[in-house]
């Protein structure tokens, strides 16, 4: 993803406003991260900070941003009619997720320890890095479905933001990335959501890795 991170967010969100069947429901960008909140991230992190989180939170540490389409030609009524994104502020995503992502009360639940959601762009799941105990986080990033499953994409977190930002957030968009899921009715209706939507975008970039 080329620099100019804080532009391009507030260009795609600008986009989303002008497009008539669309209305945006929620925005908001936050200041790029000081150095105090990168110092909590590294300290968190046990090492070096994933590949491109660093220069991305440097310029613009989180944003959220949810819409709705009625585009008549493709319009469900339902949740497959939205979008949304949620990039967490850094010094959040490598703290303790206990109570969120595992619990004591719950039995094998501590498998999903070393999940550190960064984009929780649903209540029921997100996508995040991976941390085990002691160690430093992957570069990599994985689709975390809450309490159920965990399903690694092959992409490191540049990928990641460069496909968000072309799909703007399209409900069911991550389940492209995913081999068990690119195929499935979810995932191509929302590769038609994005062709219908923005037929300027690639879509090849919506394939596993």
């Amino acid at each position: 993803m080329p620099a100019g991170y804080r532009q391009r967010v507030e260009t795609m969100i600008a986009s989303l406003q002008a497009a008539p069947e669309i209305e945006v429901t929620r925005s908001a960008l936050e200041f790029p991260a000081t150095p105090a909140k990168l110092a909590t991230a590294k300290r968190f992190a046990n090492g070096p900070l994933p590949d491109g989180l660093e220069d991305f939170c440097s310029a613009l540490n989180g944003f959220t941003v949810a819409w709705r389409h009625i585009h008549p030609a493709i319009a469900k009524g339902d949740d497959r009619d939205t979008g949304s994104i949620n990039l967490l502020p850094i010094e959040r995503i490598f703290a303790d997720w206990h109570g969120t992502t595992w619990f004591d009360a719950v039995p094998g639940s501590d498998r999903f320890r070393n999940v550190k959601p960064f984009d929780l762009f649903q209540p029921e799941a997100c996508i995040a890095f991976l941390q085990e105990p002691g160690e430093p986080p992957s570069n990599h990033v994985a689709y975390h479905y809450f309490g159920e499953s965990l399903t690694p994409t092959g992409y490191g977190f540049p990928a990641y933001l460069e496909r968000l930002l072309a799909s703007r957030g399209t409900w069911g968009w991550q389940q492209t990335l995913l081999l068990e899921m690119t195929d499935s009715d979810a995932a191509e209706h929302c590769r038609k959501t994005i062709a219908t939507l923005f037929p300027e975008v690639d879509l090849s970039l919506f394939r596993p890795a």
